[in-house]
């Protein structure tokens, strides 16, 4: 059980046992302690979503990443082959 079914179960206990302005002020202080605790949930829903979709885009990212790499890679190996160099004279390129 949550919180909030146990909140709402106190809020009942408190209908039953209780005589007014007692059960007034019980179910105020429950109610409010009801709102709260929703409100918590709502934002920890929010930050789970919140971090499902980083999450997402991290992995997204990381592919991006590991694919622009491997063509960098694959540019670089390709043109090492098309440009070489004299053996002494690394600055002028053999054409």
């Amino acid at each position: 059980m949550n919180i909030v079914t146990h909140l709402q179960e106190l809020d009942n206990l408190i209908i039953e046992h209780t005589k007014p302005p007692v059960t007034a002020m019980l179910r105020n202080k429950v109610a409010f302690c009801i709102e709260q605790a929703q409100a918590r949930a709502a934002d920890v829903e929010r930050q789970e979503q919140t971090l499902s979709q980083q999450i997402e885009t991290i992995e997204r990212l990381s592919k991006s990443e590991a694919a622009l790499k491997a063509e960098i890679a694959r540019r670089d190996a390709e043109a090492d082959t098309q440009v070489g160099f004299h053996f002494g004279d690394s600055t002028r390129p053999v054409v």
